[in-house]
């Protein structure tokens, strides 16, 4: 937007996937399939340029931030097994 802009200098189209073939750590992406702030294709295009191990949760009618308070239980139950197998 505009004001991030201002305030942080960046871009929308700035830095939201520029370095990520380079990690190559596991990541987890949790993404509401109704967030009007990030575009769904930004969680794609994160998920298909990382190069570590990688899990893709597309949340269905969610917005933005909102999978938690939308999607409780799943949302534990998806994030507890990510850090059982990645973390130990």
């Amino acid at each position: 937007s505009f004001f991030r802009r201002v305030k942080t200098g960046i871009k929308d189209d700035d830095g939201k996937t520029v370095n990520i073939d380079r990690i190559d750590i596991p990541i987890l992406i949790i993404h509401g399939d109704d967030d009007i702030v990030v575009p769904l294709n930004d969680a794609y295009e994160i998920y298909d340029r990382a190069k570590g191990p990688k899990f893709l949760w597309v949340v269905e009618e969610t917005g933005h931030i909102r999978a938690y308070s939308t999607h409780k239980e799943e949302y534990e139950e998806k994030v507890v097994k990510f850090f059982d197998e990645y973390l130990k």
